[in-house]
């Protein structure tokens, strides 16, 4: 995908940065934010399944398919605003405590 992204800057000009970073733990929940605008938001629904890691067979939980996915904006009301704003305080936090950076060859 950031090959995708990357790509944008070579056929319309737009700047693009991906950083990648990962979580001990399961996510619950599904969160886009756009522009300092925007939120996308949904709900995992996380299932229990085994998988074979290491030559193991362990028991992982893993976040299933999105359920509804919700659109909040700053233009739109109130509510929708304090969720955006809160939203970018929450990512921020994880992002700069317990996610740990990625790289991929």
């Amino acid at each position: 995908m950031s090959s995708m992204l990357r790509s944008l800057q070579e056929t319309h000009g737009i700047d693009v940065e991906v950083t990648y970073r990962a979580l001990p733990f399961t996510p619950m929940a599904k969160l886009y934010l756009i522009n300092g605008k925007e939120a996308m938001f949904s709900y995992y629904t996380v299932m229990r399944r085994e998988a074979q890691i290491i030559g193991r067979t362990m028991n992982i939980y893993d976040p299933g398919a999105l359920g509804p996915v919700r659109l909040f904006g700053t233009e739109e009301r109130d509510e929708d605003t304090v969720f955006v704003e809160q939203s970018y305080l929450w990512f921020n936090s994880i992002w700069e405590t317990v996610s740990t950076e990625m790289t991929f060859m």
